[in-house]
């Protein structure tokens, strides 16, 4: 029975191990559906959205009701017999009106189409918002795997050191090295323990700045899914096309659609702004009816019955309303002016969006170029630098090198692992920054 609870408890434990687990899919899916920010933006488009359902309303008539209970005290005008009288009067007032636009210059239609568009552009922009947030997730969670091997590779240095102090002692014993000599190893082992230190410094840095990114709390504990041996491949891309890039990047990325609908929705706008312009023809209709304690029978002086007043009282009416701007304060040509500024701006915006594409691209282009082949360059050195430490190593405990060129060799060496794995993933992450602009998914 002892057996069995120990077995399930592990087996608890290395399930709660997996789901702490952070993966790259995990924390951009985590921040798709959690970020604050991003929250935000959706509520706010869902209010043009309410812009855009209000418009569509706009098109069908509008129905009113209305009743009134009155009470009219002292000296009043009977409504039915035009005399005055000194008595209470109780009367009721209820009517069904409504109103339809005729036309006002399709401006119904225009603004329609312009809160249509802006509700997919906002859509768009929400889109946009997520890809650079998902870019700066993808570069912290490259940065906390990059601070985890460059910490193993201290440690391993660290460790190399303590056995050669080590070592250093039973050559000191056999009198080969020198007090000095052991010296100068203990502070070697000393600065690569600061090492150790700063390099774990910056993992719990990195950490924190993931949580943050996530708007999770600060967990310096967070498990972080390393790479698939495939990812952790470096690899030329097929194409270095700048220009191929870029026009498959505008057909892929939100932003450059969402300039299309901007444009195409402040057009709208202007058109609708100069719709104000010519007339305005609205259909009005209504029925009414009335009630009145003082509306008696002619022959029998009682008061009417409420169905049969309502009867007698009912009316309808119909009319046609036509009006027509001549002088609003330059209120209309002043919008009309306004809108199409915003049309002008949202060309500019969207020429702006574009060259800010073909920079970010131009850029990561030449980022990956150059980290491709400081990678390629760092593995020849650290190749060179292995084959020189390990005869460093050798003349050490031959007692041919002294210990100060010996740490040298160490330093050159750890500090070369340390540029190699900093140009690895360097690269891997300029590498996936490219082919998510060609829309390939970052996890």
């Amino acid at each position: 029975m002892l057996r069995f609870l120990l077995v399930c408890v592990i087996f608890a434990n290395v399930v709660l191990a997996q789901t702490s687990v952070w993966s790259l899919r995990r924390c951009i899916e985590h921040a798709s559906s959690n970020n604050l920010n991003i929250n935000r933006s959706i509520l706010n488009n869902e209010l043009t959205n309410q812009n855009k359902i209000q418009s569509v309303g706009n098109r069908i008539p509008t129905v009113t009701g209305a009743a009134s209970q009155n009470i009219n005290f002292g000296r009043s005008v009977d409504p039915f017999s035009n005399q005055f009288v000194q008595q209470q009067i109780t009367s009721n007032n209820f009517s069904i009106t409504s109103s339809l636009i005729l036309f006002n210059g399709l401006q119904n239609n225009a603004l329609v189409e312009q809160n249509i568009l802006n509700y997919e552009a906002g859509k768009l922009a929400i889109e946009k918002a997520k890809n650079d947030l998902y870019i700066s997730i993808a570069g912290i969670y490259l940065q906390i795997l990059l601070n985890i091997e460059q910490e193993k590779s201290a440690l391993v240095q660290r460790l190399n050191t303590s056995g050669q102090i080590e070592r250093a002692d039973k050559l000191l014993k056999a009198g080969v090295f020198t007090e000095v000599n052991i010296a100068q190893l203990k502070a070697q082992e000393a600065s690569d323990q600061l090492n150790v230190v700063n390099i774990h410094n910056q993992l719990i840095t990195s950490k924190v700045q993931l949580c943050q990114l996530l708007q999770i709390e600060v967990d310096t504990a967070l498990q972080i899914e390393a790479l698939t041996p495939k990812d952790l491949i470096v690899s030329p891309l097929d194409s270095l096309n700048i220009k191929e890039m870029y026009e498959k990047a505008k057909s892929i990325l939100p932003q450059i659609k969402e300039g299309d609908l901007r444009i195409t929705a402040a057009f709208a706008a202007y058109r609708g702004a100069k719709g104000s312009r010519l007339p305005r023809l609205t259909l009005n209709g209504g029925v009414t009816s009335v009630y009145s304690s003082q509306n008696k029978d002619f022959l029998t002086k009682t008061i009417v019955p409420f169905g049969n007043q309502l009867d007698n009282n009912l009316s309808q009416f119909v009319n046609l309303q036509l009006s027509v701007p001549i002088l609003t304060a330059r209120t209309i040509n002043t919008n009309i002016a306004r809108s199409n500024i915003n049309y002008k701006i949202s060309e500019l915006n969207k020429e702006i969006a574009a060259n800010q594409l073909r920079q970010d691209i131009e850029t990561a282009m030449v980022n990956y170029s150059n980290s491709l082949q400081k990678y390629t360059a760092q593995g020849a050195q650290l190749k060179n630098r292995v084959i020189s430490y390990n005869f460093a190593e050798k003349r050490l405990e031959a007692g041919t090198i002294n210990s100060y060129d010996y740490l040298n060799e160490k330093n050159l060496l750890l500090r070369a692992e340390l540029d190699l794995l900093q140009a690895k993933y360097e690269t891997i992450y300029r590498k996936k920054l490219l082919e998510f602009y060609q829309g390939v998914s970052l996890y």
